[in-house]
């Protein structure tokens, strides 16, 4: 669709559609998963950021609340800003959270990964996983075992 006349004042120009340039964020979740060793300078990213990694949320609800905003403008302003929904950024950032654990303890159990990782069950942790198309989490540990030898 696009924008395909801007108006200034009383004038209105036409824009070609081969003058119309792709939109790109200023921001990447690679900017996002620095925190807090670097920040990205902008307050409200920062601040998602920070809820997500110091209060182990696992919802976009629950980053909302903390924040005090409505997740429908919370996730305008993330689109604007990393083109992600406030969900799609928790949820890597979980998928993050619990990946690094598993590296860090690979023996411990997926309700004991789950519970260390802000998760109240384990088939969350499966779901994360399965949605970020790795499998399972311990197939993925299995496939990189197998890997090794």
């Amino acid at each position: 669709m696009g924008i395909s006349n801007i108006s200034v004042g009383r004038r209105s120009h036409k824009v070609k559609k081969e003058d119309r340039k792709p939109f790109t964020p200023p921001f990447t979740l690679g900017d996002l998963f620095g925190y807090p060793e670097k920040t990205t300078g902008n307050q409200l990213l920062d601040a998602v950021s920070e809820a997500i990694v110091n209060h182990k949320f696992t919802t976009a609800k629950e980053v909302a609340e903390y924040l005090d905003l409505e997740p429908a403008k919370l996730n305008h302003a993330l689109q604007i800003f990393v083109d992600m929904t406030l969900g799609e950024i928790v949820s890597a950032f979980v998928f993050y959270r619990v990946e690094k654990y598993l590296r860090e303890h690979p023996d411990e159990t997926l309700d004991q990964v789950a519970k260390a990782t802000g998760y109240n069950s384990k088939s969350a942790v499966a779901y994360i996983y399965k949605r970020f198309g790795k499998g399972t989490p311990r197939a993925e540990e299995t496939r990189k075992s197998k890997k090794a030898k």
